[in-house]
């Protein structure tokens, strides 16, 4: 969508514009030739049904549409219908200075204002404060603000709302639309004419207005000093304060006969006129028809119901099927080619007084003075350059080179596809880029140009060249391929060449385009721009011009004149003075084909594919450059259907599950579709890229105060919004504060339960430590117990032995002194021997042997004796000794002496200790008692 978007206001001061009213005089003789952009919205982009009844704007820039759906809204990015509480048709909306938007259908007026929380529209009923039911019967048609108040109209009756109470007033007769007309408040009264109304003497009839009777009103229009009545069927009237005269305009009989249906006062003080049969009339302040906009030219329906123009000064017109947008603010001008019949344009020039368009078809002309295109002759087929030399015209055509004179073409070259001239320097020579390689053309004697000769030693097809200082040839192949060139001196041959590679910093050989911006020949390989640097003998990568920059984007450098240039983008151009930015044009040219010729001096033709776009550079209108900084329509919350203004002036208050965030933006300037950036002040300060998106979403914000900011490319305009949200309880100030004390008491508990732990830790290390060293004293104790339980075990066995030894060994002197003492008789005197028995058997029988053996058998088997007599309290002392005796394994023979009785006798006394202790007779007495 076309628009000439400023840079800043202070361009405004210093930059020619184009304005729609003075493009090409001769271009506005014809009505249908040049008109403005005309943009289609049909039901389908917003989604409601056909007819449109009415039109408004509301002061946020919005567009409001009365439709047989109900109320559709436009904020440039999206379209949103409402509904009426009975899904009646809209038939009329309006607008107030507050933002309320007034609608009327069939028994129902009211208003919509959007919720002060959610900002979504709220419908309020004004209908239903009446007193009467004589709403139920009415279709509202026509609102109309006027004075502090809101009239709400029907062809019968008229409401009156003062914003307090609604009041009902009674025409003298079914009306046409209530009109305000300055300070006036003028019934058009069907059948009777024209009453002026008031508050205080309500309606009188305006003299002379009986002219009317016959005849609808439709509008009427403040004119300077007069009013313009606008009929249905007679063309429109001038009013001077005493009477009714036809206007004089040229337009009249086309109005008469067209049904004349609305009509509104432009701000330019031009008169937009809207008929039923045929379109849109649009009349200067004279009356003089400056275009004649109808479905031959672009609207999609010659049945107008409803005009609006909006702040931008485009007119919205709604239509029986859709609705368009004339865009008068536009500073582009269009030839359209609907029919076909010029086709796609390459060329195009001024020369002796005609219009030369060079297309894809041939070559056409039209007078300066009007008139429609006409073929001149032999020029039938691919046309692609004009060239203007000195008085003559030169065509470079698909079938050779033509010099051009009026409506005839005489062939001067016939070498095919001449794409581009340029003048040889220090000569007047023309090199000229051809299907076949290069060319020359020369002056006959005459002064005629006419091909010279080719260039010898190159015929590769060129599409673009450019000549540098030392007069070398920078050539670019039509499908692949760069080439530095150098001629001969004779200019008869080439000289030397060389095809650029990677080698010589070029990236790619496809898609080459060659620019000469006055000081600078530029190379752009697809999407990058290179210079031949002399020094290094390569091409060099350059990131800017003059301060632009010439990186990231899918554009074509296209030149201009006098320092001007563009970067020509798929659907839009920027325009350039040397390094200063002039604006922005929404116009996309034709594809690998883009260019842009200056017809004169302040004027511009862009190609189409379609036709062609003008851009004329008068003064720059007082309104230029003011577009609106974007909306932010709603603030969504993501996984909730629960939504928020965008436009709440106070800081929006977010609860902390509430951080995901869906923002719904968009820009109410209609013309051109903008690119958007915007940024999370306190969360992402960096602007993002530039994208059509009309909406960015944010998840898991982290709770804080933030600033949402959005703007758009044709506006340094920010739209911003902040909100906070909150912590959770978890996360406040005194939370932390609660949090930080436990932890500061935890941390404390934490050291004392380590103290405590590391001092149980510590004895238990102790106690452990003693324990060990306890053990190892038991250990070492037993050790020597054992030790000395073996030792003492040793001599006790030892003691054993020597005391069983020595009573062996005193038995044997015993028998040995019995035996002598029977051998010697008396000899041996019994006194004598008597004395040394009884001392042999007092050695024998010596309870000190018996106490010495039972106190070492006691070391080393300190509870024998205990446990023995406590499990068997009937032994004797005597049973005792017989079994510490056999504890030591002593046989019956060793234990005799010890006992000094037989052998026999100790049986008898083992026999007695078995019966005693209660074993069995297979039992081992003796192992019994070294187990105990």
């Amino acid at each position: 969508m076309p628009v000439l978007q400023l840079h800043n206001s202070s361009v405004k001061n210093s930059l020619i514009l184009l304005s729609a009213c003075f493009a090409f005089p001769f271009l506005l003789k014809s009505e249908n030739s040049v008109t403005p952009r005309i943009i289609n919205f049909t039901k389908i982009i917003y989604k409601a049904q056909n007819q449109i009844w009415a039109i408004a704007q509301s002061p946020d820039e919005r567009l409001y549409f009365g439709n047989n759906d109900g109320l559709i809204e436009y904020d440039g990015a999206r379209w949103q219908t409402y509904k009426l509480p009975n899904k009646q048709i809209v038939r009329s909306v309006s607008c107030d200075a507050s933002g309320r938007i007034f609608t009327g259908g069939f028994g129902e007026f009211g208003y919509w204002a959007p919720h002060s929380a959610s900002g979504q529209l709220q419908y309020h009923s004004l209908s239903r404060k009446l007193a009467n039911e004589s709403i139920a019967k009415e279709e509202i048609w026509h609102i109309l603000p006027h004075d502090k108040s809101v009239f709400f109209q029907s062809f019968g009756v008229i409401y009156r709302y003062d914003f307090k109470t609604v009041e009902e007033i009674r025409p003298p007769d079914n009306i046409m639309f209530l009109q305000s007309v300055g300070s006036d408040l003028v019934a058009p009264v069907i059948g009777k004419g024209l009453y002026r109304w008031t508050p205080s003497a309500g309606f009188s009839f305006i003299k002379g207005s009986e002219l009317f009777a016959a005849s609808r009103v439709i509008a009427i229009l403040a004119h300077g000093d007069k009013w313009l009545v606008c009929t249905e069927n007679q063309g429109i009237f001038a009013y001077d304060g005493q009477s009714f005269a036809p206007w004089t305009t040229p337009a009249q009989s086309a109005l008469r006969a067209n049904q004349l249906n609305k009509a509104i006062r432009l701000a330019n003080g031009w008169i937009a006129l809207g008929t039923i049969l045929n379109g849109v009339y649009l009349l200067d302040d004279t009356g003089r028809i400056v275009y004649h906009l109808n479905r031959e030219n672009g609207l999609q329906n010659n049945t107008v119901l409803a005009l609006r123009q909006d702040r931008a000064g485009d007119l919205w017109v709604g239509l029986d099927k859709g609705v368009d947008l004339i865009a008068l603010s536009d500073p582009l001008t269009y030839y359209q080619d609907r029919s076909g019949k010029i086709g796609a344009v390459y060329a195009a020039a001024i020369h002796q007084g005609l219009f030369y368009a060079g297309t894809n078809q041939g070559l056409y002309a039209k007078s300066l003075s009007g008139g429609d295109f006409q073929l001149v002759n032999r020029t039938q087929g691919q046309v692609w350059e004009l060239y203007q030399d000195d008085s003559s015209l030169l065509c470079g055509h698909n079938d050779g080179t033509f010099a051009i004179n009026g409506l005839s073409a005489d062939k001067i070259s016939p070498i095919t596809g001449g794409w581009q001239l340029l003048p040889w320097p220090g000569s007047d020579y023309l090199l000229q880029a051809t299907y076949t390689g290069l060319a020359l053309l020369g002056k006959d004697p005459q002064g005629q140009r006419r091909l010279s000769h080719r260039i010898e030693g190159f015929v590769e097809p060129i599409r673009f060249m450019g000549v540098d200082s030392r007069k070398r040839v920078l050539a670019a192949n039509q499908y692949k391929g760069l080439y530095l060139i150098e001629l001969d001196p004779s200019l008869q041959r080439i000289s030397r060449r060389r095809e650029l590679s990677a080698v010589d910093g070029l990236p790619t050989p496809f898609k080459i385009r060659i620019v000469q911006l006055q000081d600078r020949l530029l190379v752009q390989a697809d999407t990058l721009v290179f210079a031949w640097d002399e020094t290094r003998k390569k091409l060099t990568y350059i990131k800017e011009y003059r301060g632009i920059s010439l990186t990231g984007g899918n554009f074509r450098i296209v030149p201009g004149r006098d320092g001007e240039w563009f970067k020509a983008y798929p659907n839009r151009l920027e325009w350039y003075r040397h390094g200063e930015f002039l604006g922005r044009l929404s116009v996309s040219l034709v594809p690998d084909f883009e260019c842009v010729i200056p017809l004169d001096d302040s004027t511009y033709l862009f190609c189409l594919d379609n036709g062609y776009a003008l851009l004329k550079r008068p003064l720059v209108p007082e309104n230029a450059g003011q577009i609106p900084a974007p909306l932010i329509s709603r603030i969504e919350l993501l996984n909730a259907t629960q939504t928020f203004a965008g436009n709440s002036p106070d800081v929006l208050q977010l609860g902390p599950a509430m951080n995901g965030l869906h923002f719904v933006y968009s820009l109410p300037f209609y013309t051109q579709p903008p690119l958007f950036q915007s940024r999370l002040v306190g969360f992402q300060n960096e602007w993002s890229a530039w994208s059509e998106s009309a909406s960015r979403e944010f998840t898991n914000l982290p709770p804080g105060n933030y600033v949402f900011e959005v703007r758009a490319n044709l506006s340094d305009a920010v739209r911003k919004i902040a909100f906070e949200i909150e912590p959770h309880w978890y996360e406040t100030r005194w939370a932390r504060i609660l949090m930080l004390a436990a932890l500061l008491a935890l941390l404390i508990a934490f050291l004392v339960w380590n103290q405590h732990r590391f001092e149980r830790h510590r004895r238990q290390v102790e106690m452990d430590n003693e324990r060990q060293l306890q053990q190892e004293r038991i250990k070492v104790r037993n050790e020597q117990l054992q030790s000395d339980i073996i030792n003492k075990s040793q001599e006790l066995a030892n003691s054993t032995f020597n005391l069983v030894r020595k009573n062996e060994i005193l038995m044997q002197i015993k028998e040995a002194l019995n035996d002598i003492k029977g051998d010697l008789g008396a000899r041996l005197p019994d006194k004598y021997h008597q004395r040394l028995i009884h001392l042999i058997d007092s050695h024998l029988e010596s309870e000190h042997d018996w106490q010495v053996f039972e106190t070492n058998f006691t070391q080393v088997h300190e509870v024998f004796f205990k446990h023995l007599k406590e499990q068997f309290p009937d032994l004797t002392p005597g049973d005792l000794r017989l079994a510490a005796y056999l504890k030591m394994n002593l046989a019956s023979k060793e234990i005799a002496p010890l006992l000094n009785i037989s052998i026999r006798g100790v049986e008898n006394k083992r026999y007695r200790l078995r019966h005693k202790l209660g074993l069995p007779s297979d039992a081992n007495l003796t192992e019994f008692l070294m187990g105990f």
